[in-house]
């Protein structure tokens, strides 16, 4: 739990800063929308991704739960499945 709420505090932190360097005095106007609205789109995408890997893992751990499977519901199991998802996506994130 205490990883995720580092990872949380972080972006909630990195979005703060964002906003006090956005309404200086030598950033253009708008800058601040033009943050908050990429800030947006950007969670968006990573909800989006979120759900469809929650919902391509859920059932297959469910049934490997309802099995008493260890071993295939562990968190390499996991991983694997999360990495094979987004493994096609991998050209466009650099």
């Amino acid at each position: 739990m205490l990883p995720g709420v580092v990872g949380i505090g972080v972006a909630q932190i990195n979005f703060f800063v964002d906003t006090v360097f956005a309404t200086q005095r030598f950033l253009p106007e708008g800058s601040l929308i033009s943050l908050q609205a990429a800030d947006r789109v950007m969670e968006l995408v990573l909800g989006g991704y979120a759900i469809a890997v929650g919902t391509a893992i859920l059932p297959m751990m469910s049934r490997h739960a309802v099995e008493k499977d260890t071993t295939r519901s562990s968190g390499r199991s996991r991983s694997h499945c999360a990495s094979s998802l987004s493994l096609p996506f991998r050209p466009w994130l650099d």
